[in-house]
């Protein structure tokens, strides 16, 4: 696997995601350390993400036996591969555990919010030191089920965004964005995007 060296010792899992969507959004927030105000959405979308843990224990179960221990946020790390972040929900059996991630669209799952879960398995295996079973994303108010299995394939799109987001913060100059308009307008960044 090829690294790069870099300022930034942990990367965030979620900017995996965010990168997927557009790489300049990771250089915002790791190159200039800008947030922008939240938009309502995304309010609303936390909103929605924090009742999910109350709510939706049966469904959850489904996972689980009843030794299982149950992480809410759980803290997660690799320091091999220098990420961390909060797994929504994460279910730790005696020889294996499971990742659970809630989205508050009903689409199918897009490949960034893949590698996220890809992220997650790679940070939870270092944690708990077990192996992952698998990934699961639950989706919109229905909690539709998306189970995500570790693939050679998203294993290699993993590391190749891992790496482009590194690299970004090396050269430090803004990324170009490949993302069309339907993207910017909903990007809380459109408006710190000059080209757009």
């Amino acid at each position: 696997m090829t690294t790069l060296s870099s300022d930034i010792e942990s990367i965030p899992i979620n900017l995996i995601r965010q990168h997927q969507f557009c790489p300049r959004i990771p250089w915002y927030k790791l190159v200039l350390k800008f947030d922008p105000p939240e938009q309502a959405w995304m309010i609303q979308g936390k909103q929605w993400h924090d009742k999910q843990h109350d709510l939706q224990k049966r469904r959850v179960s489904l996972y689980s036996s009843d030794n299982a221990i149950h992480h809410h946020e759980a803290w997660v790390h690799c320091p091999e591969l220098g990420i961390h972040g909060q797994v929504d929900h994460l279910i730790e059996e005696q020889e294996y555990s499971i990742v659970i991630e809630y989205k508050i669209d009903s689409k199918t799952p897009t490949l960034g919010q893949k590698l996220q879960v890809i992220g997650y398995i790679f940070a939870a295996r270092t944690t708990f030191d077990k192996p992952v079973k698998f990934g699961v994303i639950l989706k919109g108010h229905k909690l539709k089920q998306h189970r995500i299995q570790m693939t050679p394939l998203l294993e290699d799109q993993f590391h190749n965004n891992l790496f482009a987001i590194k690299k970004n913060v090396q050269i430090g100059y803004l990324p170009d964005s490949s993302a069309e308009h339907a993207k910017c307008a909903q990007c809380e960044y459109l408006r710190y995007c000059n080209d757009r």
